[in-house]
């Protein structure tokens, strides 16, 4: 079964996961690339669960750990761009 969000959902985890990424405290963690407009990259994946996720509110919004916040990140039309050791950039 196919869940739809809410349009206000959609639109506060896009807003969330905005002000994270753009936050300059949170670049060693959470930053976005600086070679794709469209992209941010997650540095320190142990860091974004027990820094921004377990701490804030942004983890009701974009999941308690990387797996959640992948899926939701897929399940809202983000795509990997890129796999590594460094983290994982998502487009867009």
């Amino acid at each position: 079964m196919v869940r739809k969000l809410s349009t206000e959902s959609s639109c506060s985890l896009y807003v969330q996961l905005y002000h994270i990424v753009d936050d300059p405290s949170s670049d060693q963690i959470i930053s976005w690339s600086k070679t794709n407009n469209n992209s941010f990259i997650v540095w320190d994946m142990k860091r974004l669960r027990s820094d921004i996720l377990l701490k804030s509110s942004s983890g009701v919004l974009l999941g308690r750990n990387l797996t959640e916040f992948v899926a939701k990140l897929r399940s809202h039309g983000f795509k990997t761009v890129v796999k590594g050791p460094w983290g994982i950039g998502v487009l867009t």
